[in-house]
C-alpha cells in the first residue's frame, strides 16, 4: 500500500494513510548534534548538564539516548554517570602523551592537532617534553605553530666526554693569511674560491650542401662484353634499316 493513498472503508467512506513524518531523519540529526556537542565540550559531563547546555532531549527520548550510548565515539562511565567523547588519540596527561608518541614512533610522528583535540593541555605538555629532550617537534613557516611531534630516540646517547670538549674548544681556526702561509710551507697548492669559467666549445661544423646532379654513389658498368662485338655503348641504339632516317 502506498503512503498517502486513499483506502475505502464501509459505504464509500474514505481516509488518507498517515504520511512519513521524518522521525528517523530527525533522530539522526539530533544524534549528530549530540556527538558534536560532546566533542566540542571535550571533558566529562553528566546527562542533566548535557541536556541543559545542548538543548537536546536525551532525557525524554529513550531511543535517542540508546543510540547515543551505543555510539563508538561515546564513553559512558556507568559508575559516575559521566559521558566523554572518544578521540582517535587517548591522552589526558603529560605521561600518557609521551607514552602514545613513543608507541607510535615506528609509524612516524603524531599530529599535534589530534593531541590537542584529545586533551586541551597537550600543547603545553609538548613544549615541556621538547625542553626535556624527550620529543622532537616540527613547526610551520618561520617556526610558528607546532605541526608534528616525534619521539626522540637518541636521547641520552652520543654524549661527548668533557675531555674531548676541552680539546675541541682549544682548537682555533687560522685566518686566511695564516692558512695560506701554512699551505705554502707544507708544499700544498691553494685553490681559488672562484669557480673556473666553463670551457667554450667550438661551434659545430656546418654540413656542406651538395650541388645539383652530384652524387658520391659509384656506378657499376655492366654488359662490357658487347664492346668486344663492336657495339658502342656510348651511342644510342638505332634499329636496323633506320640508319640515316630523320
Amino acid at each position: 500500500m502506498k503512503v498517502g493513498a486513499e483506502t475505502k472503508v464501509g459505504w464509500g467512506d474514505s481516509f488518507s494513510q498517515p504520511r512519513d513524518t521524518g522521525i528517523g531523519h530527525k533522530l539522526n540529526s539530533q544524534l549528530a548534534m549530540a556527538l558534536k556537542f560532546l566533542k566540542d565540550h571535550n571533558r566529562p559531563i553528566r546527562l542533566d548538564d548535557f541536556v541543559a547546555y545542548s538543548g537536546l532531549p536525551l532525557d525524554s527520548n529513550p531511543t535517542l539516548l540508546s543510540l547515543f550510548r551505543a555510539h563508538d565515539r561515546v564513553k559512558h562511565d556507568t559508575r559516575l554517570d559521566l559521558y566523554t567523547y572518544r578521540h582517535d588519540v587517548e591522552v589526558d596527561s603529560k605521561e600518557s602523551l609521551l607514552r602514545h608518541v613513543r608507541n607510535y614512533a615506528p609509524r612516524g610522528g603524531v599530529k599535534v592537532q589530534l593531541l590537542r583535540e584529545a586533551w586541551q593541555g597537550a600543547p603545553g605538555a609538548i613544549e615541556e617534553l621538547e625542553r626535556e629532550g624527550e620529543v622532537l617537534v616540527t613547526r610551520g613557516k618561520d617556526g610558528q605553530g607546532m605541526r608534528m611531534v616525534f619521539w626522540n630516540e637518541v636521547k641520552g646517547t652520543g654524549q661527548v666526554e668533557q675531555e674531548f670538549r676541552h680539546l675541541w674548544d682549544s682548537l682555533h681556526v687560522p685566518t686566511e693569511t695564516d692558512l695560506a702561509r701554512e699551505l705554502d710551507a707544507a708544499g700544498l697548492h691553494r685553490t681559488s674560491t672562484h669557480a673556473a669559467p666553463a670551457p667554450t666549445l667550438p661551434p659545430p661544423a656546418k654540413k656542406k650542401r651538395k650541388g645539383a646532379g652530384t652524387s658520391n654513389r659509384r656506378v657499376k658498368i655492366t654488359n662490357t662484353h658487347l664492346k668486344e662485338l663492336g657495339v658502342d655503348l656510348s651511342k644510342d641504339w638505332v634499329p636496323p634499316g633506320k640508319e640515316g632516317k630523320k
